[in-house]
């Protein structure tokens, strides 16, 4: 049933015409939350898992150093595993010492943010050592292209904070727009990754990767547009605006994946022509807006010191 001519005039007036094109009109309403170690999110690389390429035939400590560690560097990181050889033991042990001397944490690490609290308090939970505990025989998170990135890595999921669990790998809501939204959401999610690089033959090399999102789901706006003959529609798309929305394409939405991201900011706005409060007859033009912000990954290397 069609809304009067003077509130279609007005939806055009409001929206311009390029904004009512083609545009993908629904979108999944929340990423799956993948579980580190699930079939989905691994590796079938059995000969990879965690223990056996970490340590190998080496029992006690195997120890790093951060790379480059002057000698005027006093607060050179520090990384250990702890090779311990029992197979009735299930875990290995991670120790990473952010700074040796007990002055700074990670949040220094880090940076300062901008407009992104949640961030912050996020940084705030975390002190100068962390220890990770990651099953023995775990295997890698999904790798990156090899034509991508011209180097033999294998990477392990090792901790999250902002999930339900720190266990879980889980990814940044991206939810759909098509629910009305009585409130906004905001959402940190900080997760950390052991890669270990073995790109010169005899030469390993060790990273901590440190990947941040975070989101604000913005609570739905409404433009009041009249009333017409017919009753209006349960919910028409009129389009949506913001970051990578050109033509037909899908609009851009922050990545998932572990491995090195540079940074970007997003914002999505999609309208929709709907009748609200249900029964009033009202046409109203609903908003519903996506922000997210992708921080570039924070890379610390680490050789082996014997």
């Amino acid at each position: 049933m069609a809304p009067s001519r003077c509130s279609s005039l007005v939806v055009l007036l409001l929206l311009g015409p390029t904004a009512i094109t083609g545009v993908k009109a629904a979108r999944t309403a929340l990423k799956v939350t993948a579980v580190s170690g699930s079939n989905e999110s691994k590796i079938s690389r059995e000969s990879k898992t965690a223990y056996k390429l970490l340590c190998d035939a080496r029992l006690g400590m195997r120890k790093w150093i951060e790379n480059p560690c002057g000698m005027f560097s006093p607060t050179c990181q520090k990384l250990d595993f702890k090779c311990d050889g029992d197979s009735r033991v299930e875990d290995l042990t991670i120790s990473w010492h952010q700074d040796t001397l007990g002055l700074g944490s990670l949040s220094n690490l880090l940076g300062p943010r901008t407009g992104w609290s949640i961030l912050d308090s996020i940084s705030e939970k975390i002190g100068s050592k962390m220890t990770f505990k990651i099953k023995k025989d775990l295997t890698p998170v999904e790798a990156p292209p090899t034509w991508l990135f011209k180097e033999h890595v294998t990477r392990y999921f090792l901790q999250s904070f902002g999930c339900d669990d720190p266990k879980e790998e889980c990814f940044i809501p991206w939810p759909g727009y098509e629910a009305v939204r009585s409130e906004g959401q905001a959402v940190g999610i900080t997760r950390f990754y052991l890669a270990y690089r073995e790109e010169v033959p005899g030469h390993p090399e060790t990273r901590i990767e440190i990947g941040q999102w975070a989101t604000d789901h913005l609570e739905s706006n409404f433009t009041f547009l009249g009333t017409g003959v017919e009753p209006p529609p349960a919910l028409v798309f009129a389009g949506s605006v913001g970051t990578g929305c050109v033509g037909g394409a899908s609009c851009d939405e922050p990545e998932n994946h572990g491995y090195p991201v540079p940074f970007k900011e997003f914002e999505v706005t999609a309208h929709h022509l709907m009748e609200h409060p249900q029964g009033s007859g009202r046409y109203q033009l609903r908003n519903n807006t996506n922000r997210a912000v992708q921080e570039e990954t924070v890379v610390h290397k680490f050789k082996e010191s014997h």
